[in-house]
């Protein structure tokens, strides 16, 4: 463990105790099955060479070429397993080959060394193939199928023992393999079509499903396109986004590029942006509903939405300017928390990679359930290469959201009664966000006829006491049983002042 060989392409890689070597006894000459050593390479000063045909184990030799990142000849030959029974054959013909072409002399005879593997029976049920071939091939002629692949065969009371040959020992070895043979040589065409029998499946799609098809919808109506990416990141790109994160690291990975499962939509979907913008595609709004991977939460997998967008909000309107902002993405987040009945809380908060001042974490009574701000432009820039316009970015936890739900939404009564509004302006102080002042309303005239409050203004400056903000906002109140007077409505109105001011928040004059 830890032992190092220089390779033929002149590179030094380091070995562990699951790696095989070709060795002269006392230091490695080659890595089996992968490369050979430079110590053991052949030269024009060469005079004595040793042969070997060898068969090495295609797992083993498939783990060391993808941890190291080889890829040769050799190692596309041995993880996809060779012809173990033709070695003596091999190191022949090659011998007499170099006696031929370069006038050698054998030195010495064959060593024969190792254990061949014994070759399996694989036990063929004649009811197993007539179920899925369909009956379309006579018995009779499965056994001279199967022979004349160079397979042995021997009938026995309810099918066929099957020993396959060495050249497709790897490939053949489960009762369906063979069947596969039969169905390829018999000819496919000649399986009379039938549609299966499908028996019916009690409870439909599952509201999981249900919900997320809900989802996709309201992100299709506010104009964004889904995108479906890998579940892998290259750790090299988080690192540079957001250094410190924790992953899950895979043990075989596809390559380097995909070595983490990843932590968050974020890196994907930037990714994805990154890729329209280069294509001049300018208005972006992608969204992706997928899983997302941590070490450290209870549930290692958890059920996200991410979006990214940037450019116009509505490209198809050439007079329409607007361009796409943080109140947008936060419009969209409310009306995601509608759907599930819940009011989520915005605080101020930072990351690495997020423009300071321009981002929030979305709570749930508490929770963190996501995040919401604007990309780094340094970031969204050199990374990314998406130079003009404030990229937005979210990223809401659907697992622990639906675990806090109330009901989800679905057809709702209209009330047959006229909503009444009230407008009240407040002066609140800096120390307090809009976010509490929401809740507090919330929660003080929960249970009553109280339907919705929403900001209808936001003013600083001239006229306003130094040290606080004016936030006007607008009560909507609605009744299913009868019009609300304005007694009623002035009796709630009162409970929300003497609330507010119990805080630091007058009302404004």
């Amino acid at each position: 463990n830890g032992e190092k060989l220089e390779l033929l392409d002149g590179k030094t890689v380091e070995l562990d105790n699951n790696d095989m070597l070709i060795t002269n006894g006392e230091t490695p000459l080659a890595l089996a099955g992968v490369m050979g050593g430079e110590e053991s390479g052949v030269y024009s000063t060469t005079k004595r060479v040793l042969l070997e045909v060898a068969v090495f184990d295609p797992v083993r030799i498939r783990k060391t070429a993808r941890k190291l990142g080889i890829s040769t000849d050799s190692s596309y030959r041995f993880e996809r397993g060779i012809d173990y029974e033709d070695s003596i054959y091999v190191i022949r013909r090659l011998a007499d080959l170099m006696k031929q072409l370069c006038s050698a002399n054998v030195g010495s005879n064959i060593v024969d060394s190792g254990r061949v593997p014994e070759l399996q029976h694989i036990k063929l049920r004649e009811l197993y193939v007539s179920e899925r071939l369909g009956g379309a091939v006579p018995p009779e002629k499965i056994g001279r199928i199967l022979e004349s692949l160079e397979f042995s065969v021997e009938r026995t009371d309810d099918g066929w023992k099957v020993k396959p040959p060495a050249f497709r020992a790897y490939d053949t070895k489960l009762e369906i393999d063979l069947v596969e043979e039969i169905g390829r040589i018999y000819g496919y065409d000649r399986i009379v079509n039938e549609l299966p029998r499908i028996s019916p499946i009690s409870g439909g799609v599952p509201e999981s499903l249900r919900r997320q098809k809900r989802l996709k919808d309201l992100m299709v109506a506010n104009g964004f396109d889904e995108v479906v990416t890998y579940s892998f990141v290259n750790p090299e790109e988080i690192a540079k986004v957001n250094k410190g994160v924790d992953c899950i690291t895979l043990r075989n990975p596809l390559s380097k590029d995909m070595a983490v499962l990843r932590p968050s939509l974020v890196y994907n979907l930037l990714a994805a942006a990154s890729y329209n913008f280069r294509r001049q595609n300018r208005d972006i709004k992608l969204f992706e509903i997928a899983s997302v991977f941590s070490p450290l939460e209870k549930e290692c997998e958890t059920t996200a939405l991410g979006f990214v967008a940037t450019g116009r909000e509505n490209p198809q309107d050439y007079s329409d300017k607007r361009v796409i902002d943080f109140f947008t993405i936060k419009g969209i987040i409310d009306e995601f928390f509608s759907l599930y009945g819940l009011t989520p809380a915005y605080k101020a908060s930072s990351a690495p990679w997020l423009e300071r001042g321009k981002a929030v974490s979305v709570e749930i009574e508490g929770a963190r359930a996501g995040f919401l701000g604007a990309v780094d432009p340094a970031i969204a820039d050199s990374l990314y290469e998406i130079k003009s316009g404030e990229v937005f970015i979210a990223e809401l936890n659907i697992t622990l959201i639906e675990s806090m739900m109330k009901e989800f939404a679905g057809a709702k009564k209209i009330s047959p009664f006229p909503r009444v509004f009230r407008d009240l302006s407040f002066l609140v102080p800096y120390s307090i966000d809009y976010g509490q002042l929401e809740k507090l309303i919330i929660d003080t005239l929960e249970g009553t006829s109280f339907n919705e409050v929403r900001v209808s203004d936001l003013y600083e400056g001239k006229g306003i006491e130094h040290g606080y903000k004016s936030i006007t906002v607008t009560l909507a109140f609605e009744s299913f049983e009868k019009t609300l007077t304005d007694e009623e409505i002035n009796s709630l109105i009162e409970l929300v002042l003497k609330e507010t001011e119990e805080i630091g928040v007058k009302l404004r004059g």
